[in-house]
């Protein structure tokens, strides 16, 4: 996590001319007259179908001022393929990050080359917008398949990254297990930093012959073969040495919401998850 930064330093930034998208790996911090959020688009406002600003696959987009949450390393398959995803969301202003601000960078650059951002870090990008409906050999199949909007997965591809500043991860939304029983009301919270509370494992977790290793969580509100998780997206779970096995309660689960075929939450560390 990058450190934060006391705020006097921001005298400093600006006679660096730290401005939005200014290039190196510099210790920023917000600045105490400036714009923090700068002039570019909000995720919460590009993700939300219903807000206006929703935009067509492809459309190239230019978002300020969002914090990166996680920088995937866990090859949980082994094969490279599953390692390499950033998960960002709106910097939070004045309150909590706001429903649909979260979103996952797929095939990220940085700007300069040599930059390389931790979680904490708040960052400008400009990429691809993209509505992931799942792999062309087994789409995203939604439960009514009558919808309007089909089950998706929220992207920015090719996102050039550049360091606005460096600060802290925001502290996770508190939801509601049920939240994630469906993809209505689990969308607004795709790629957010979220946490559920006194939840309980529905089932022994399960490793597919992948590596991907995955715990149902109990929810009577979802279809049994849709229940959300917990899975080691970001974190090897089975060598936390936890117990996840049927019945085991959790006082709180703290991770990145990601959705493929169902609901998860993804822990980036073993403290982010409480007995």
């Amino acid at each position: 996590m990058a450190a934060l930064r006391p705020l006097a330093l921001s005298l400093a930034c600006l006679a660096l001319a730290c401005g939005e998208g200014a290039p190196g790996d510099l210790e920023k911090v917000p600045p105490t007259g400036g714009d923090i959020l700068g002039s570019g688009q909000r995720l919460h406002q590009l993700n939300d179908r219903a807000g206006g600003a929703h935009p067509p696959d492809g459309t190239l987009v230019n978002v300020t001022a969002v914090s990166v949450l996680a920088i995937d390393t866990h090859d949980e398959t082994a094969d490279g393929a599953s390692a390499g995803n950033l998960y960002a969301q709106d910097l939070p202003v004045g309150g909590a990050t706001p429903p649909y601000g979260g979103i996952t960078l797929f095939d990220s650059s940085f700007s300069p080359p040599t930059l390389r951002v931790a979680a904490g870090d708040v960052v400008d990008l400009r990429g691809t917008y993209d509505e992931f409906e799942g792999p062309s050999s087994s789409p995203f199949k939604c439960p009514d398949p009558k919808a309007a909007d089909p089950c998706s997965l929220p992207e920015i591809v090719g996102a050039n990254i550049s360091l606005r500043f460096e600060y802290g991860v925001p502290a996770p939304v508190v939801i509601p297990l049920s939240e994630l029983a469906t993809y209505e009301t689990g969308r607004k919270w795709i790629g957010m930093l979220v946490r559920v509370e006194n939840v309980k494992a529905q089932a022994d977790g399960v490793k597919s012959t992948s590596g991907r290793y995955a715990v149902k969580l109990d929810t009577p509100t979802s279809d049994p073969k849709g229940l959300p998780t917990i899975n080691n997206a970001l974190l090897d779970l089975e060598g936390t040495k936890l117990p996840f096995a049927a019945g085991t309660t959790y006082k709180s689960v703290t991770g990145v919401v990601q959705y493929f075929y169902n609901f998860a939450i993804s822990p980036r560390t073993k403290d982010d998850i409480q007995l």
